[in-house]
């Protein structure tokens, strides 16, 4: 993953951090090939620069999500949804992909979804929204 502190009064960068990561001395001191090729064979890739990559923002867009769906009322705050088990797959369509959560809050509304960060209650939503209102909506953020 990747993190950033920034001065919200003047924008400045602060710190920036992609996580997992080398210790840099190590490369400014020198490094043998075998090291370069280990660091490149990790599996974890701690050489990428997670900064310069395209990643889903996940859990930080529930928010966003929830707001998204009281303003167009798509999401009434108090229904609940009866949601089963810990992966849901919307249809065939979605091939092998499940949408996955931790918890097994049932039923769930969106309090709980908040707080158990329910990805499962969040997706269903946002194919509720529909995509056109959804990315239009998003854009005021």
């Amino acid at each position: 993953g990747s993190s950033a502190a920034i001065n919200p009064k003047s924008g400045e960068t602060i710190a920036l951090v992609s996580s997992p990561a080398y210790d840099p001395n190590i490369i400014a001191r020198g490094t043998s090939k075998a090291q370069r090729e280990a660091w490149n064979n990790d599996p974890k890739k701690p050489m990428t620069n997670r900064f310069t990559q395209l990643s889903v923002p996940g859990s930080v867009f529930k928010p966003i999500t929830a707001a998204i769906g009281l303003e167009t009322k798509t999401i009434d705050p108090k229904e609940e949804l009866k949601i089963e088990g810990l992966k849901w797959t919307k249809d065939s369509s979605w091939g092998n992909y499940y949408v996955t959560r931790v918890k097994d809050a049932n039923p769930i509304d969106l309090d709980k979804a908040m707080k158990y960060s329910d990805n499962i209650y969040f997706a269903q939503e946002a194919l509720k929204i529909g995509k056109d209102k959804f990315l239009s909506e998003a854009k005021k953020f």
